[in-house]
């Protein structure tokens, strides 16, 4: 965008004003709107340094935006601009006027002075009375963007609300899914996001991109950007929030809520350039700190690629890692090129194990920190805080054993671990409190199939009495990636106040198929709670195609959660559908349309952790003939030799065709 050169009629006006009345007494076209707003000397200073801002840009040819002019722009009149503006604010504050100037400067998401500053001016001058109702659009909607970072939600909602003609539907829909994460309510914020991605025009077409390529991967906003307008652009944006939902086992709209978190963590904390640094951007050409390098070109060149979907460079490479994996589990501060604690190593502990990056500040006077190598001996001693790993190379440096052969070895490690971070999102389900139960989830076949989720409840192990609120949801995905089914519910149970086991179960129908089930459950007041995913969960109907279901772990005897599987009661067990040490079992499945062909069927149990090549702790064989078309067959299974842990249980069925059929679940013994 080339820099512009052309000012409001009305800054204009005050230039020649001042050019060629030099008294303290404005003039009569300006008398009103000073006897409206401010009396005295103030006012002159203001529009005096706004003049003086408007000659010294007119001579430089322009500087808006003043991150687009060349350095001797910079050094010519825009670096004085900027700062006689500024002086117009220390005199009137909210001076519309300057405020409308720097605006342009240095538009959002640029700021040209601290965030609460600058909203607190921006509110001033868009209520001055006269401005011209275009300008005043402008700045209505800067001080609106600019709230999203500080204000509460039901502020911004105030704030869109009030802002009539302003915001068209998109954009609209957009700010009130921010508002609604400020306030924790993701899942209305969804909705919110699904209505702005059907709306074709408006710059929230820019903010939805800037979202998906701060949380998802280059795959992603290639997608998105092949999508139009419209109800399945929506869909994919909500199947690419809740998809992260349910990877973290996390509520609908928790993702959404924790990435507007993050991004006001990020604008407070690792703007590239903070505070009144956008008016000082040529000093990028100079005060380099020696050593400071970055980790590649290609990731400076993805970082501005992202940030760049503004058109401007927002946040530097620390706010980009924080917006995928958040707070770091550890981080140190440790001393850079002038020997000030200007260096700081962010220390991630990820499920597929520890990622570090380090970063240093490139220019002495801004925000901006990069990330670096680690390949320098003077990081090894720092990174000893965070990694036992670097104190032996710390030492061996000292000692001059590290071969430059490693030291390549090293650097291209480091790069790998930041382009993981750089590339991945993390966001782990988290309560408080764990339940002190686990979940088990079983496929139930029959004339109307199920997937069914239990946990086991006392007054002992929740350590309540009387009720109990059980917050459930549920999410079923086919193996495509489809939206089978979902619940989110609130059930009532009344624990038992002797202490015994009370089964709570909940069940969600579904076509007969195979998913992938996510379930979490929580205290309706989500300090306590667990999460658990099973997959390859099969369930048929009398109406499917021949094969075999989910394998079902049930109870020999009449004891537990009473359950109906193609048609025959069948007791699921108490403690979670599980056995108990010292019990037997009973292991059943639904066959489907092998009447009369015998089948080869074997079930083994192992430890889980032990090898594959390990023989089973338990294992059974035996062959079954189904006399009907739709039948029900059950072997019980004797645990008693097994200690108490946790244990993979494997049926294989063999048709036949010959074809293996293998179903899995998970047994806990207690």
């Amino acid at each position: 965008m080339a820099p512009s050169t052309t000012s409001p009629s009305w800054i204009r006006e005050a230039a020649d004003v001042l050019t060629t009345a030099r008294s303290n007494q404005p003039r009569a076209g300006r008398q009103t709107a000073e006897q409206r707003s401010f009396r005295g000397k103030g006012l002159e200073n203001a529009w005096r340094a706004t003049a003086f801002a408007e000659l010294a840009e007119a001579a430089t040819g322009g500087c808006r935006p003043i991150l687009e002019a060349t350095l001797s722009r910079w050094e010519n009149g825009c670096r004085a601009a900027g700062d006689a503006l500024i002086r117009a604010l220390k005199a009137v504050p909210g001076f519309a006027p300057a405020v409308d100037r720097l605006n342009e400067f240095a538009p959002y998401p640029e700021v040209w002075a601290a965030p609460v500053d600058e909203l607190r001016h921006l509110d001033l001058a868009r209520r001055d009375s006269t401005i011209p109702p275009d300008r005043r659009v402008v700045l209505e909607r800067s001080a609106t963007l600019l709230a999203t970072e500080l204000v509460s939600g039901t502020e911004l909602e105030h704030r869109v609300r009030d802002a009539q003609g302003v915001w068209n539907d998109g954009e609209r829909a957009w700010l009130r899914a921010v508002g609604l994460g400020i306030d924790g309510k993701g899942r209305e914020a969804l909705d919110h996001l699904k209505t702005a991605a059907t709306q074709a025009t408006g710059e929230h077409n820019e903010w939805l991109a800037r979202d998906v390529a701060w949380a998802g991967d280059s795959v992603d906003l290639v997608e998105w950007q092949a999508q139009q307008p419209g109800p399945e652009r929506a869909e994919w944006l909500y199947r690419f929030w809740v998809s992260r939902d349910e990877a973290s086992a996390r509520p609908y709209g928790a993702r959404w809520v924790e990435h507007v978190r993050r991004y006001r963590h990020v604008t407070a904390n690792y703007r590239s350039f903070a505070g009144g640094q956008s008016l000082s951007r040529p000093l990028l050409h100079v005060n380099t700190f020696p050593g400071c390098n970055a980790l590649s070109a290609e990731g400076l060149s993805a970082r501005h690629r992202r940030d760049g979907l503004f058109g401007h460079t927002v946040i530097d490479m620390r706010g980009s890692i924080y917006m995928r994996h958040g707070e770091p589990s550890q981080k140190v501060n440790f001393a850079g090129g002038l020997s000030q604690l200007d260096n700081e190593a962010w220390l991630y502990n990820l499920p597929d194990g520890p990622l570090i990056a380090v970063f240093c500040k490139p220019q002495i006077a801004l925000n901006e920190m990069i990330a670096q190598p680690i390949a320098a001996g003077p990081l090894y001693e720092s990174l000893c805080q965070l990694a036992a790993f670097y104190c032996v190379l710390d030492a061996q440096t000292s000692l001059g054993g590290v071969s430059p052969e490693r030291l390549t070895r090293l650097k291209e490690q480091g790069r790998n671990q930041y382009e993981r971070l750089e590339t991945s999102d993390s966001y782990d389900q988290r309560f408080d409190k764990a339940l002190p139960s686990a979940l088990q989830i079983i496929g139930m076949s029959g004339a109307t199939p199920s997937v069914l989720t239990a946990i086991e409840l006392s007054a002992k192990t929740f350590g309540v009495t009387g009720r109990l609120d059980l917050h459930w949801q549920v999410f079923i995905t086919a193996p495509d990636g489809r939206r089978v089914a979902e619940a989110d519910t609130i059930k009532s149970y009344t624990l038992p106040a002797d202490g015994t086991v009370l089964t709570a179960a909940h069940s969600v129908q579904v076509p007969a198929g195979s998913y992938t089930v996510t379930t979490i459950v929580s205290t309706a007041d989500s300090v306590q709670g667990a999460a658990i995913r099973r997959r390859e969960v099969t369930v048929l109907s009398n109406a499917s195609a021949p094969g075999i279901s989910d394998v079902t772990i049930y109870s020999p005897v009449p004891n537990g959660l009473r359950g109906t599987i193609a048609g025959e009661a069948v007791y699921l067990l108490p403690s979670l559908l599980t056995g108990r040490a010292g019990r037997n079992v009973g292991v059943g499945f639904v066959a489907r349309g092998l009447a009369g062909a015998p089948i080869r069927v074997e079930i083994a149990v192992r430890r889980q952790g032990s090898a594959a090549s390990a023989a089973p702790d338990v294992a059974i064989a035996f062959t079954e003939t189904p006399t009907s078309a739709w039948e029900w067959r059950g072997r019980e299974l004797s645990l008693e030799k097994l200690d108490s842990g946790s244990y993979d249980l494997m049926l294989s069925v063999t048709l036949p065709s010959g074809e293996i059929v293998r179903r899995t679940h998970q047994l806990i013994l207690r």
